[in-house]
């Protein structure tokens, strides 16, 4: 067992909930106005919140195929991606957890949202933990408080 948290313990999972909650909201808003005020960028043209809102609720709907992930292997993905993915994801990139070669950045992060909208999830797609030997295998246990 790993236990990490910097912040106050005592304080209610209520309160933590709706910080976090709070906090994802107010990011992902200033992603939004970013997308819409940002020229050369995917989502510029359009209203990327709406656009957003609307992906999730197909993703809701029927989940959107990730042609390009590999399903098999050591780093698989899953083969599409379901709106509860995409908000986790996104979460990640505005926070800066998966800060990486596919997202480097809210740029690359619009792009993955307009390829979802035109039908391909591929790079919101989330890993498929399967062996201990996976990267991300330790975060199915850790979590932090913070």
């Amino acid at each position: 067992m790993v236990i990490n948290g910097i912040i106050d313990t005592s304080s209610s999972d209520t309160l933590q909930l709706t910080t976090e909650s709070n906090t994802y909201e107010a990011t992902v808003n200033k992603f939004f106005q970013w997308c819409n005020t940002t020229n050369n960028y995917a989502l510029h043209s359009q209203n990327a919140a709406r656009a957003c809102d609307n992906l999730i609720i197909s993703a809701t709907n029927s989940p959107i195929p990730a042609s390009g992930c590999l399903t098999v292997g050591n780093n698989p993905y899953r083969s599409n991606v379901t709106s509860e993915e995409i908000l986790s994801q996104v979460q990640d990139v505005l926070w800066g957890v998966a800060k990486n070669a596919f997202f480097p950045g809210w740029a690359a992060l619009s792009v993955a949202i307009e390829e979802a909208i035109q039908g391909n999830a591929t790079l919101l797609s989330a890993p498929i933990i399967n062996t201990p030997s996976n990267s991300y295998f330790p975060f199915l246990s850790i979590t932090c408080k913070d």
